[in-house]
């Protein structure tokens, strides 16, 4: 962490201490997976992953997510109920997400980061298919 840009240390710093789930996904290179206590049940049968990469973790999202939308183009992505099936104690469970990846750049202006800021929706978008 000494060698990181301050912007990503403010970042990181903030992350760890909130209590809602949350992820950075640093070195675009590499793209490592970070992450703060809150963001541990979404990860699900994947926990641990610190450290690890996201195309390791996640490669759909990886692929699909972080290479084309927010990199290329250097802005915020959102995703509203967000359908995936992801496993759960050995067994696929299917899931709903609010998400969004947001850039942290540096000082130069190139993106050093990625911070995802996450909600599960799945009570909410089955109970609004129970009352259609």
């Amino acid at each position: 962490m000494d060698t990181w840009d301050p912007a990503l240390k403010n970042d990181t710093n903030l992350y760890l201490k909130t209590e809602f789930p949350m992820c950075i996904f640093i070195d675009p290179s590499n793209w490592t997976l970070l992450y703060n206590k809150a963001f541990v049940p979404i990860l699900m049968a994947k926990h641990p992953a610190l450290g690890k990469q996201v195309k390791d973790v996640w490669p759909k999202i990886y692929e699909i997510r972080i290479s084309i939308d927010v990199v290329t183009t250097g802005e915020s992505f959102y995703s509203h109920d967000q359908h995936y099936i992801l496993q759960c104690d050995g067994y696929y469970e299917s899931v709903y997400f609010n998400y969004t990846y947001n850039p942290i750049f540096k000082s130069d202006g190139k993106i050093c980061a990625l911070w995802c800021i996450t909600q599960e929706t799945t009570q909410q978008v089955l109970n609004t298919r129970k009352l259609k």
